[in-house]
Parts: structure tokens; C-alpha cells; sequence
């Protein structure tokens, strides 16, 4: 007897709904098991949360409904939203701005929902300098441009930077026109460089270099600085504004106060106090005594002893006990030295060719000349005289 096969799975049709588990989530696709001969597949982005991760696992039921049959069975969610892409399509045509709420964060950039789609935003293109902390922006409505999309909805970039850019070039003109000398501005730094720092005045970078950003000694301006911080500047110099050389240099330090104004007047000659090399240079070594005062220790006061270079006894970042020697206001000079007073007292002191009394005019350091007049009333002997007792002498 003939045996008639047993029935094979139905096939599905579209419109209809399908029941099955999640077997495998791929980059692009879900597949499902539905017990067909073949696993259907459905977009991932369409159980994407807000977050960008998806909101289903392997083994998770599922039901969907079939939107095309033939080699591959394709589902979509019931009740899924595709957005509006054809907005999305004629906003990238037309450079239109759109509006976008930043969902999450992920390797490369911003999660965006817009227009019901979503959306990737580069780190690159969220605003015009280096973003240290884009976890500040979850959660905000921004204004985009959209840069890539397709007909699907599954690739569209977004950038805010571009939108930044063209307002800057506005506010910069207007900047140049009122820009003076001694006008003081609040910034954002925008870059840091060994050299100094890059503050963003609003459409036009200025440039504070290292040695005004702090009245206080900065080796490097990353300890202090950091991008995106708001500073306050004073406009010190401005050269070919508006010009492809154009320069604009800004000081911090000018707007604290001088720590020189108020150094000079607590201190005393003789005072001991405590501070930190921070230069040596050939003729001695410069202490920071408070934040921005340095003073100088001549190589003479470095040691007791002689010492050839400054380097044999200090280094910078020694913390050394000094004496205030002398002060000097109106020159900013403070002299300092490492030799205790009472023991710099007890040492034997040096010739020095300006304790010698002023010469006359007239005078001369030389032996005075023998004197030649041969009058024997002035007690003095002619040279002629001289040989011939000599003569005598050696003749006796």
C-alpha cells in the first residue's frame, strides 16, 4: 500500500501574523523560528531601544507580522512605527534643520531619535571642539542637519557641528567689529597646547600663552586648563584681524590680582622662610617663595663654601630654607641666600677691589720714581751716586 506523505508546514502569507522565538540577532537582522521551513527575518532595529541595545533576547517569543514572502520570509512588529523617512530624505535634500532628542551613547557617537527614526550623531560632529563628556547630552533636544539617510530608515547621520559652524562665522564678524585692547570677555578654551591655550570668544579663537595664564609659575597648561572650561580674558594684542594672519592674544593673569603688590611689604631683610627652586641658571637659582613671587639666590649664596655652578647644590623642586637679603620694590627683586646670616658672618671676608680708597686724580698705583735732581740737601740719592758706592763696594 501507498503511504501519502505527511502534510509540510504551511506556508505563511502576507499580512499575516507569526508566532515563533528569537534564535539569532545579528548585526542587521532577527531571525525566527516559526516552525516553516526556513527561519523568518525581521529588522533590528525595530527592537532597539531608546538606547540603542535591543530589548529582546534568544529564546524570547515573539509575533510579528509577515510583510513579504519568497526566498526569505520578512516580519515586522505590529503596531511599529517606520517614521517619517520622507521627511528625513527631503531635510537631507534641502539642508533643512531638523529636531532630534539624544537617546544614548555608544562607541562612535550620539543615539538620536528623530522624526520617528533612528539616528546616529558622530562624536566628531557634535560641536566644534573636542567633547570630553558626551553623557551630558542624553536626554536634550538638539537641532541637526541631516547628512546621510536612505530610503529604509537604517542609515541616517546627523550633525550638529555644521549648524555651530555657519552661526560662528555670524557672531564672528560681529566680534571683530567691537573687539578692543584691554576689553575683557568670557571664553570656552578649545584647545590646549604645550605652549598655551585656545579660547573661544565666540566665533574667533584667542591664544593665552603659557606665561598669562596665571601669575603663578605653569609648566604645563592641562594642570590648570582643561577643554570647555568658561575662563575670563583681557584682550592684550590684536594683529591683522579679520586677515588670513590674524591673531588675537588674551591674558588670564592680568585680571588677578599682582601677588608683587602686596609680596614686598611683608617681608623683611633678615626674615628666614621657606620655599621652592624652580629655575637655575649659571649666575644662581630662582626660589618661588608664594605663588607668582620668585626670588634669587646669587651662585655667592648658595654655600658656605665656593661653588662653580648653581647646579652642584641645587636642583628645580628643592625645597629650600632661604634669608631674605635684600628687597627692591620699584625693580621687583627679591635676594635671597641659603648661607645661615650668623654663619656667612663668621667667614673670612673676600678681597674685594671696591674696598680700595678712591684714587686721586693724578695718581697712579705704580712705585714712585727714583728721584734725579742730585741735590744732596733733599736726602735723596742720585742714581749716578748710587752706582758708584756700589762700585766701591765691590771693589773693597
Amino acid at each position: 500500500p501507498v503511504v501519502a506523505a505527511a502534510p509540510g508546514p504551511k506556508e505563511p502569507k502576507k499580512g499575516q501574523k507569526l508566532s515563533g522565538k528569537i534564535a539569532q540577532i545579528g548585526d542587521n537582522g532577527v531571525f525566527v523560528s516559526f516552525g516553516g521551513r526556513a527561519e523568518a527575518v525581521l529588522d533590528v532595529a525595530e527592537i532597539r531601544g531608546e538606547d540603542g541595545n535591543p530589548t529582546k533576547a534568544v529564546g524570547d517569543d515573539i509575533t510579528a507580522t509577515v510583510v513579504s514572502v519568497g526566498e526569505t520570509v520578512k516580519l515586522t512588529l505590529k503596531g511599529k512605527k517606520t517614521g517619517d523617512i520622507a521627511g528625513l530624505l527631503d531635510a537631507q535634500k534641502s539642508g533643512t534643520p531638523v529636531e532630534g532628542k539624544v537617546t544614548g551613547v555608544n562607541k562612535g557617537g550620539l543615539v538620536v531619535r528623530t522624526l520617528g527614526v533612528r539616528a546616529f550623531c558622530p562624536f566628531s560632529q557634535i560641536d566644534r571642539r573636542y567633547i570630553d563628556n558626551p553623557q551630558e547630552y542624553v536626554g536634550k533636544t538638539l537641532t541637526f542637519v541631516v547628512t546621510t539617510a536612505d530610503d529604509k530608515g537604517r542609515n541616517v547621520v546627523l550633525s550638529r557641528r555644521s549648524l555651530l559652524e555657519e552661526e560662528a562665522k555670524g557672531q564672528a564678524e560681529e566680534l571683530r567689529q567691537k573687539l578692543e585692547i584691554g576689553q575683557e570677555m568670557s571664553g570656552i578654551v578649545a584647545r590646549i597646547r604645550p605652549f598655551g591655550a585656545f579660547v573661544d570668544l565666540g566665533g574667533v579663537d584667542g591664544m593665552v600663552h603659557v606665561s598669562e595664564i596665571s601669575h603663578a609659575r605653569v609648566n604645563d597648561p592641562n594642570s590648570v586648563l582643561k577643554v570647555g572650561q568658561e575662563v575670563k580674558v583681557r584682550v592684550v594684542k590684536v594683529e591683522d584681524l579679520g586677515g588670513s594672519s590674524e591673531r588675537i592674544s588674551l591674558s588670564m593673569k592680568q585680571l588677578e590680582s599682582d601677588p608683587w603688590e602686596t609680596a614686598v611689604d611683608k617681608l623683611t631683610v633678615g626674615e628666614q622662610l621657606e620655599g621652592k627652586v624652580v629655575r637655575v641658571v649659571d649666575f644662581g637659582a630662582f626660589v618661588e617663595i608664594s605663588p607668582g613671587v620668585d626670588g634669587l639666590v646669587h651662585v655667592s649664596a648658595l654655600a658656605p663654601g665656593r661653588v662653580e655652578h648653581p647646579s652642584e647644590v641645587v636642583s628645580p623642586g628643592d625645597a629650600v630654607t632661604a634669608w631674605v637679603t635684600q628687597l627692591d620694590a620699584d625693580k621687583r627683586r627679591i635676594s635671597l641666600s641659603l648661607v645661615d646670616p650668623s654663619e656667612r658672618s663668621e667667614r673670612t671676608p673676600r678681597f674685594d677691589r671696591g674696598d680700595r680708597p678712591p684714587r686721586r686724580r693724578g695718581e697712579s698705583n705704580r712705585p714712585p720714581k727714583v728721584h734725579r735732581s742730585g741735590d744732596p740737601s733733599d736726602g735723596l740719592t742720585s742714581m749716578g751716586e748710587a752706582f758708584q758706592r756700589l762700585r766701591e763696594q765691590m771693589g773693597e
